[in-house]
Formats: structure tokens, C-alpha cells, sequence
């Protein structure tokens, strides 16, 4: 690891055999993503992370059509409540939801460190005001964003400085383990 390291600190981008890969970029386009070519890591697609939404959407729905049945503005904002608990618990326990777990991609911050609580509490109430305060329009559009965006990133992820990683393609694990939950 520690030749890796000193290689990768010591040689230029263009002679690593290294190569991002996201599906919507062309190329370095932002310090970022030469970031990302000395860490290995790989950007999650749009559609991994649409996956991901609609399985978290999947588990969530008791809850969702729990509160539906009690169309009242107590009952949304206890909704809001628990959806921002359930991202915000579980990213900062190991940077997966379900949805994630399963479509094999995990957040990450910009710096290749864990996500800490202010981070993932930031992230999560961002997505949440979003998605509530516009009924809905607002965290669809957040999420569409990783789509155009040169280094994947949704709304959320921008003001949290935090990235969504393929974790699960045999690429180097910044962590050092493939399965961040083995190792809590």
C-alpha cells in the first residue's frame, strides 16, 4: 500500500493506469475527478442510485402510506421526521441505506473520509426540506441532477460535500474493507 501511495503521490495522472469511471462524464473535467483516479474509487451511476431510491422507497412505504391514511400537518412533518432519521442514521453508521447496501454504492465526502453527523445531518435535512417543502418536485429534481452533473453528484450531495461510490466492482475500498458493515 505504502508503494501505491508514494507512486501515486510522485507520478502524473496521465502515466497511472487508472480510469474513473462515470458514464455521464467526458473526461476530467474538475480536479475531482483526478481526485477520484488517485483513490480508485468509482462514481455511481444515475441509475444505481435511482435503484437505491426506490428500494429505500420500497421500505419506507408502510410508513409512507401510514401517514398517507392521516392526511394532517402533524402526521407530514412526522413523515419528514422519520425519512430524514432513517438517511441520516444510516449514513453516518456506515454510509448505506438499504436501497444502497443492495445496489452495492455507499457516500462518501469529497476528502475520502466517512461521512461524519453534522455531514450526514446536513445531507439528509437538505434532501428532506427539498423534497417536502416542494411536495415532492423538488427531491425528484435533486436526484435527476446526477445525471447532468460532471462528477454525479445530486443537490444534496453538492452542499454536503459528499460523493455516491460504487463499492461492490472489486475497486480498492478506501476503508480498507469491502463491506463497511463487517467492520462496525
Amino acid at each position: 500500500m505504502g508503494r501505491l501511495l508514494t507512486r501515486a503521490l510522485t507520478t502524473d495522472l496521465d502515466d497511472l493506469p487508472i480510469r474513473v469511471s462515470a458514464p455521464h462524464a467526458r473526461g476530467p473535467q474538475s480536479v475531482k475527478s483526478s481526485d477520484m483516479a488517485r483513490s480508485k474509487v468509482t462514481l455511481a451511476s444515475g441509475g444505481r442510485r435511482i435503484g437505491a431510491a426506490i428500494i429505500d422507497g420500497v421500505v419506507l412505504s408502510p410508513v409512507i402510506v401510514g401517514y398517507a391514511l392521516l392526511p394532517t400537518v402533524s402526521a407530514t412533518l412526522w413523515l419528514a421526521v422519520f425519512c430524514f432519521g432513517y438517511f441520516a442514521t444510516h449514513h453516518v453508521r456506515s454510509g448505506r441505506t438499504f436501497g444502497k447496501y443492495f445496489m452495492g454504492i455507499k457516500v462518501m465526502s469529497t476528502d475520502f473520509a466517512d461521512i461524519g453527523i453534522w455531514t450526514a445531518v446536513w445531507r439528509a435535512g437538505f434532501a428532506t426540506l427539498l423534497a417536502f417543502l416542494t411536495a415532492g418536485i423538488g427531491g425528484i429534481i435533486d436526484l435527476a441532477w446526477s445525471f447532468w452533473d460532471p462528477d454525479g453528484q445530486t443537490l444534496h450531495d453538492k452542499v454536503a460535500n459528499t460523493w455516491v461510490i460504487v463499492t461492490d466492482q472489486g475497486e480498492v475500498d478506501p476503508y480498507g474493507t469491502s463491506d463497511p458493515h463487517l467492520r462496525r
